[in-house]
């Protein structure tokens, strides 16, 4: 696929697992959209860009013991993003309101961020109460 250089990312919730490990419980999956889901990524030249967090963004919620897990969410991307924003990453944080894990997208490498210099304004001074 030619983007003509233009990075791009796509990050949802495409109702499909990609492999066998991205469920837990439930009904048995249909193989052919594992398999329709996986032939257009690599049709498409897309990976899914490193992700942190929960590994199972989805989840039923039941409270009858029918519970069930899936990654239903993901953020994959072209060959341009990731030379673009070679750092970037998915973070999948937990469900606070939805039963989809929210999506946080960093572009760059917050691992190990330079410290910054400590300033002091002498203007802070001058609203003080006396």
């Amino acid at each position: 696929m030619n983007n003509n250089g233009i990075p791009w990312i796509s990050h949802r919730d495409f109702n499909v697992i990609r492999y066998l490990n991205e469920k837990f419980d439930g009904a048995d999956l249909v193989r052919t959209d594992l398999e329709e889901f996986n032939n257009f990524i690599i049709n498409c030249s897309l990976t899914d860009l490193k992700s942190l967090g929960q590994t199972l963004s989805w989840s039923n919620s039941s409270k009858s013991g029918d519970y069930k897990l899936r990654r239903l969410d993901r953020a994959i991307v072209n060959d341009d993003w990731l030379e673009h924003f070679p750092s970037s990453s998915a973070n999948f944080n937990n469900p606070l309101i939805s039963d989809h894990s929210p999506i946080i997208i960093h572009l760059l490498d917050n691992e190990n961020p330079s410290p910054k210099p400590f300033r002091f304004f002498s203007m802070w001074l001058e609203d003080l109460p006396v």
